[in-house]
């Protein structure tokens, strides 16, 4: 894990570093090679600031723990948003019995009544 990690960090921080080089070593541009070149200076940008979010991605790809962690908490958190609707909306199978003096019913007949 920590191999592919240190691998996606070279990339990204590789790609900015070759690209300003060029960038203040090369002679000045005009008309369509700016644009080009403001573009790819931008892009370069957007991947070197990728490699601060990239461990959650990767975690999340290749780590089966790392995902039924992050999948238990985000139902977790919509439970506490949504309240007492939340096991319906998010698919719960269980149902909750409640003894009564007739005998055994769900606790959504009890609701019901």
């Amino acid at each position: 894990m920590m191999l592919v990690q240190v691998g996606f960090s070279s990339l990204l921080i590789l790609t900015r570093m070759f690209y300003y080089a060029y960038y203040v070593l090369a002679p000045p541009w005009t008309g369509y090679n700016k644009l080009i070149g403001s573009f790819l200076m931008s892009f370069t940008t957007q991947l070197y600031y990728a490699n601060y979010c990239k461990s959650f991605y990767i975690y999340t790809l290749s780590s089966q723990l790392f995902r039924s962690v992050f999948i238990q908490r985000v139902k977790f958190c919509i439970r506490k948003i949504l309240g007492r609707y939340a096991p319906a909306i998010m698919g719960d199978a269980t149902v909750n019995t409640i003894e009564t003096g007739t005998g055994t019913r769900t606790a959504q007949t009890a609701r019901n009544k």
